[in-house]
């Protein structure tokens, strides 16, 4: 699950505009919907709904941009402060390895 959400944050780190981001906010959407649209119909599908274009529906008939607003402004346990572009789209932070400390 963390390796789809994991590419699904990075295509929208690759594919997103400066416009696409000024757009979501206008739009009240956040990165928990844009999220929510991609598990429901995939980043790309997400992306192009945000855009204005294709807005893919699931079996039930429910719209990825209707997924998008729906789970916007969902907060998680600990919120996150910041503006959406800092907190969403800065590349990864890599990890660094834990060393050991040596025996004395």
């Amino acid at each position: 699950m963390y390796k789809l959400s994991d590419a699904n944050m990075d295509y929208f780190r690759k594919n997103m505009t400066e416009r696409d981001l000024k757009l979501a906010e206008q739009m009240g959407i956040d990165i928990y919907g844009l999220m929510a649209g991609a598990h429901l119909g995939g980043p790309k599908n997400a992306l192009a709904a945000l855009r204005g274009g294709r807005n893919a529906k699931d079996k039930n008939g429910t719209s990825v941009l209707n997924y998008m607003t729906r789970f916007s402004q969902t907060t998680p346990k600990q919120p996150v402060s910041g503006d959406f572009k800092t907190v969403y789209f800065q590349p990864p932070i890599e990890e660094t390895p834990e060393v050991e400390a040596p025996n004395p």
